[in-house]
């Protein structure tokens, strides 16, 4: 019997298990082809349980539907995923939810997964995405959920995201997108949170959100949308209302006012106007209240700190007024920041604010506030920051010193009580407050006594300023212990000592200020252990000695200012490793030796001044070695009497004219040698003083490279050559050049001009006759014309002697010399030699006043004797002297002599008159 093999065919498209596993396997090969493309698994979460020896639906942040088995949610969130997204995840045709929000996905979102149509949530927020917002989105009509945010996507809000009726939650926030928020987004009707902040968004504030009444939260801070608020409010629901940060304006509608479900109301850095009513006490459900940095005016409402739950108020920087009420911090169990700085508010603190027990941040500087700062405030045992800044308030008795009563807040980290009079002393117990403190400041609040040594218990200290106060004795060594500190601001003080050795502990230092005390000695060798310095300020102290060779290891230092004190020595060659300093200040001290060529080096440096007198730093004058009756804004009364009758004012003047000079002159560097070429390398210096030293050579042509210069002071050296015409120099003036032997150039910079090509010898040689001839005329006509002015008198008048007195007429005439000789040869630039400028002047001065003294001391007529206005912009100074004299019933008591300097910095004259009054005749 034959065998019969009978075949049995079978369609695997109509088996319904071979399809299940078939489109299974799509949604594996799907979710395969993704993990190819994740270049970084940083948890190595992927690379270990995607297997395909593996069920899909067990894989990791992937879930699968009970019934076809298929991928309905993927969920890969903080993942630590690198890696692009493939266009294959459009495959998951089931799926209902995709979440891989916190990852590090870069590149576009593809097209294809606008094949999922089933589509709810899609979260792609806080990743790497680029390019514009698809479209496509509009496709995807039963989302609800749709976040974008925190990726760099550019251009406009599509209008076809108006398609997405369904749409709940919509955030764009945090991306670079632009342009004004499309109208049709009001077909949206079922939104309820709205993330549109920190974008570039732009156009009129839109009124379309208003008018959405399932609105819950809307979002739009940090955009610069423009315009009011719409005044038609129907989103009664909303919770979350923040504008903050935009370019908004107006008044605030006081239908905001009604919207009693309000839990945060952000309305701050805008500019809004008006006040704020006291229905804002309707708001009984706000948390977070914030308009700060608005033109808010009027009184802050009472009825706002009886909202029990508001936890945090921020109403700085307004134009608020009036005080604080009495009673502000009973009702408040909840608040915890409360800054109202920057404001108008007067008044005392209320002590009530102390029942706030929940404070951590209390800051009302910047106002008017008086009277004592409460000691209740140590009662607020969870404060952290507390900043009463700039006010009228004191610190009251020891016994009460707010500093002691704070100890008891364990959690403080930041203290400010600069700008108030608080007047009394720093106590012990300020050892004693929180071991949490980070930033102590106390400047200008009139602090007298030590620095107590207990400050060195502040263990986590890192900033502590006590500037601009009236401390005195040494600097506490327990310094030394606050390991943490990286700023310390003493300057401005009476404090004295060495530099101790213990801040070289210092190692996280990076802003050091002991300027303006009297610190004595040299600076420390082991300065160069603070290798986290940036800025160092010692200027105005008494420090001698040299700069220490370590000093110039602070390779990393952007600022240093060494001025006012008497340091000596050379610069050292290694102050070219300074490589980022941008300031550098050795201005009036006692350097010497040539300004090196390294300096060259320091591309990044701005300002450098080795002069003995920074610009826009004006002192007092000092005081004048002679008796004085008083002194005022510049102006002296001085007594010559002590001197007896036979000093006249005239001598004193000159006298003081000559001690004026010392000062202005005095305390100088006396660097030598030449201009280092290597300054034209200094592209980005914009002020260098080199004034009052002895430098010689020609003014480098190569400063003319250096286009961002704006003062250059070369003044009092023995610089000759052409001063150069290029890059900055075409805005410098003439007092910059003055007191110099031998410079030429332009007019305008009132300088012989260059004589190219002329032997300078033969003018050196005329120069140097000119200065011994002229001298002895001088000389001469100071014997002749006293004496021929006596015999004339003498004849014309018998009494004459007895009328004035030689003595004083002589005395008279040597006023005229200083006088005639400072106005002469600061006039006469024909000569380049300075004394043979004076000669000149010497002699046509007494000529000059001999012939006035002669009129008046014979009684010719009653006369204003000498008025002598030399112009002074050629030269440094120039004196000025009026005199109201005469004979017999004309004789004169007062005599009214000014000198003028110019300022080198601003080009203009400063003023010193000094007024004298004997109570007799002085001719």
């Amino acid at each position: 019997m034959p065998l019969v093999v009978a075949f049995t065919s079978r369609n695997t498209h109509d088996d319904p298990v071979s399809h299940g596993q078939h489109v299974i396997d799509t949604d594996r090969s799907a979710l395969l082809l993704l993990k190819t493309h994740i270049s970084y698994d940083s948890h190595n979460l992927l690379t270990s349980n995607w297997s395909v020896n593996t069920s899909v639906c067990s894989w990791v942040g992937v879930t699968c539907g009970s019934r076809h088995h298929r991928v309905i949610a993927l969920d890969l969130s903080y993942m630590g995923l690198v890696g692009t997204f493939p266009s294959h995840i459009g495959n998951l045709s089931f799926l209902v939810s995709l979440r891989i929000t916190n990852n590090s996905f870069q590149g576009t979102m593809p097209i294809d997964l606008s094949r999922l149509y089933r589509l709810k949530v899609l979260h792609f927020g806080h990743n790497e995405f680029g390019g514009k917002i698809p479209s496509w989105l509009g496709l995807l009509t039963r989302l609800r959920y749709l976040a974008l945010n925190g990726n760099n996507l550019v251009g406009t809000i599509p209008p076809a995201l108006s398609n997405i009726s369904s749409l709940q939650i919509f955030n764009l926030g945090y991306n670079k997108i632009s342009g004004s928020i499309p109208s049709s987004i009001s077909k949206m009707s079922n939104l309820q949170e709205i993330f549109l902040g920190s974008t570039k968004l732009s156009g009129l504030m839109p009124s379309i959100f208003f008018n959405m009444s399932s609105l819950q939260l809307l979002e739009l801070g940090f955009n610069t949308l423009s315009g009011t608020i719409s005044s038609s409010f129907n989103c009664k629901h909303i919770r979350i209302l923040v504008m903050e940060d935009n370019n908004l304006k107006g008044r605030v509608p006081p239908e905001i006012w009604n919207l009693t479900k309000l839990t945060k109301l952000g309305l701050q850095n805008n500019n809004f106007e008006g006040s704020i009513p006291s229905e804002i006490g309707n708001l009984q459900n706000l948390e977070v209240f914030s308009n700060a940095n608005n033109g808010f005016v009027g009184p802050i409402p009472f009825k706002i700190f009886n909202i029990s739950t508001i936890q945090t108020i921020s109403m700085a920087a307004n134009e608020f007024s009036g005080h604080l009420p009495s009673d502000m911090g009973l009702f408040l169990p909840k608040l915890k920041q409360l800054g109202l700085a920057e404001n108008k508010l007067s008044g005392r603190i209320p002590n009530s604010i102390s029942n706030a027990s929940q404070l951590t941040l209390l800051d009302l500087s910047s106002n008017s506030l008086s009277g004592r700062i409460p000691k209740a405030l140590g009662n607020l045992r969870l404060l952290q920051r507390l900043n009463l800044e700039i006010n009228n308030l004191t610190m009251g008795s020891p016994e009460s010193n707010i500093l002691s009563y704070l100890s008891n807040c364990k959690d403080h980290r930041g203290l400010s009580l600069s700008f108030n009079p608080l007047h009394g002393f720093l106590p012990n117990s300020v050892g004693n407050l929180s071991l949490s403190l980070q930033r102590l400041y106390l400047s200008s609040c009139n602090i007298q006594g030590n620095i107590p040594v207990q400050i060195g218990n502040l263990s986590s200290l890192n900033t502590l300023t006590l500037s601009q106060n009236k401390l005195k004795g040494p600097i506490p060594t327990t310094l030394g212990r606050l390991h943490m500190l990286q700023v310390l601001l003493l300057p401005a003080n009476k404090l004295e000592g060495h530099i101790l050795s213990d801040l070289c502990h210092l190692k996280s230092l990076y802003i050091l200020s002991l300027k303006s005390n009297k610190i004595f000695g040299h600076i420390p060798t082991c300065i160069s252990n603070l290798t986290f310095l940036r800025h160092l300020y010692l200027g105005f102290n008494q420090l001698t000695s040299t700069i220490p060779l370590s000093f110039w290891s602070l390779t990393n230092l952007l600022e240093v200012d060494l001025s006012s004190n008497s340091i000596i020595g050379n610069l050292s060659l290694e102050i070219g490793d300074m490589k980022v300093l941008r300031i550098l200040d050795l201005s009036r001290n006692q350097l010497s030796g040539n300004i090196p060529s390294t300096i060259g080096g320091l591309i990044d440096l701005t300002n450098l001044s080795l002069e003995h007198h920074h610009p826009g730093f004006h002192p007092k004058p000092p005081p004048i070695p002679f008796p004085i009756l008083g002194f005022r804004d510049g102006v002296a009364t001085v007594s010559p009497q002590i001197w007896g009758s036979t000093v006249c004012p005239q001598t004193i003047f000159i006298l003081i004219k000559l001690f004026v000079v010392k000062f202005i002159k005095g305390a100088v560097n006396q660097l030598e040698g030449s201009i280092p070429e290597s300054f034209g390398a200094l592209l980005s210096l914009e002020m260098l003083d080199l004034s009052c030293n002895n430098l010689s050579g020609r003014i480098p042509k190569s400063l003319e490279a250096l286009l961002y210069l704006k003062y250059l002071n070369v003044s009092f050296n023995n610089l000759q050559g052409k001063i150069p015409t290029g890059g900055p120099f075409i805005h410098f003036w003439a007092a910059l050049f003055i007191s110099n032997d031998a410079l030429c150039g332009a007019p305008r910079l009132q300088v012989p001009p260059c004589e190219e090509g002329s032997p300078r010898r033969k003018k050196a040689i005329v120069s140097h006759l000119l200065k011994y001839l002229l001298l002895a005329i001088g000389l001469a006509m100071l014997v002749v014309v006293p004496s021929l002015a006596y015999k004339i008198c003498k004849k014309g008048n018998p009494e004459f002697p007895q009328q004035g007195g030689l003595a004083r007429y002589v005395l008279g005439v040597s006023l005229g010399i200083a006088l005639f000789t400072d106005s002469v040869a600061l006039r006469w630039r024909g000569l380049e030699d300075g004394l043979a400028r004076y000669a000149l002047g010497a002699s046509l001065g007494i000529a000059r006043l001999g012939v006035t003294c002669i009129a008046v001391i014979c009684g010719v007529a009653p006369s204003q004797g000498v008025r002598m206005i030399p112009r002074g912009d050629h030269g440094v100074y120039r004196a000025v002297c009026f005199m109201v004299f005469g004979c017999g019933p004309f004789s004169g008591k007062m005599a009214s002599c000014g000198f003028e300097a110019f300022d080198p910095f601003s080009g203009k004259m400063v003023i010193w008159a000094i007024i004298w009054d004997n109570g007799e005749d002085w001719f």
